[in-house]
């Protein structure tokens, strides 16, 4: 993987420290066995937990178990952990979107997050679809709800015994410079937009043009994160548990409009391969515009080759 040819280029028997481990977040103490666990145990010194599901549509019960209650087994893991130096949460600056400002602290929990795993353990989930709405409420989504009650967990059981650190990223995209400029592995957040239209699939969105989003390159990210746990780890405070809004703010502030519009300049300069449909994708904030431009552009298109692929025999998804 080109990611890690600079690394190899400088250093590359470090690579040999890299011991991959498999897990399931969805599973009880995080699917793991009994042995990789004592692995982890005895050898780890510092603990980034960022794995998450960043879905906002994700079911409740999966959520919670991916989101909180994994986030739970991996502090249990930290707490046995003989030469753990120092925790870091990786939490997102959404979980209190029900705020017009968000500060760099804890903020009290929209629901009790030991209730909330047994819930999404034991309720069937036909139950727990009909309550979801509003057991989340006021958040907008189930993983904003599952995000803020995980800085809970790790409040609750870190104070006091582990030298711990939460950290709110924004959206994270492609990175800025290292180790590759422009590198990103994942369509989350504007990517996906970028690549839809991109490749002609996404024609029109249906978004306030004037609305504005917050996003932190990914090596930047890296880099806060590396300085965090170096500052937390010299502290040798286990009392407090600071929090960090890793957010860009004001200073690469940009409208949705403004991002529609520079990707579709840079797909002009730079086109993909194997273009679907001429590459042209604008923005709506109205809902009767973008409706009946998803229906020229997107609905009928889709029926016409969908029936000429059934025509020609071909598989249709």
């Amino acid at each position: 993987m080109e990611l890690f040819d600079t690394l190899k280029n400088i250093n590359p028997e470090v690579i040999k420290k890299l011991v991959p481990i498999c897990g399931d977040l969805a599973k009880p103490k995080l699917g793991l066995t009994e042995e990789d666990t004592q692995t982890l145990i005895e050898n780890v010194d510092i603990i980034y937990h960022g794995a998450a599901s960043v879905r906002f549509d994700d079911h409740l019960r999966d959520a919670v178990l991916l989101n909180t209650r994994a986030t739970k087994e991996v502090v249990d893991i930290a707490l046995q952990a003989k030469k753990l130096i120092t925790f870091v949460h990786i939490s997102t600056s959404y979980c209190n979107c029900d705020r017009f400002e968000v500060e760099e602290k804890i903020y009290p929990a929209h629901a009790d997050w030991k209730s909330t795993i047994t819930l999404a353990e034991q309720v069937d989930q036909h139950t727990l679809s009909i309550l979801s709405s509003k057991y989340i409420y006021p958040l907008p989504n189930t993983y904003t709800f599952a995000k803020s009650l995980s800085e809970h967990v790790v409040n609750d059981l870190c104070k006091g015994k582990l030298l711990a650190t939460i950290v709110r990223p924004s959206i994270v995209v492609a990175s800025l410079d290292e180790p590759i400029r422009g590198w990103v592995e994942n369509f989350n957040g504007p990517m996906g937009l970028l690549c839809g239209g991109g490749k002609g699939v996404l024609q029109i969105c249906y978004i306030e043009d004037k609305s504005t989003f917050d996003w932190i390159p990914v090596d930047i990210l890296t880099k806060l994160l590396i300085l965090i746990t170096y500052e937390k780890a010299l502290s040798n405070d286990i009392d407090e548990i600071p929090v960090y809004n890793a957010a860009a703010g004001e200073k690469t502030i940009m409208t949705y409009k403004e991002l529609v519009d520079y990707g579709r300049m840079t797909i002009w300069d730079a086109p993909y391969t194997n273009l679907f449909w001429y590459p042209s994708c604008s923005v709506a904030n109205n809902l009767y515009k973008f409706y009946v431009y998803f229906f020229l552009h997107n609905m009928i298109p889709a029926l016409l080759v969908g029936g000429l692929l059934k025509a020609f025999g071909k598989e249709t998804l």
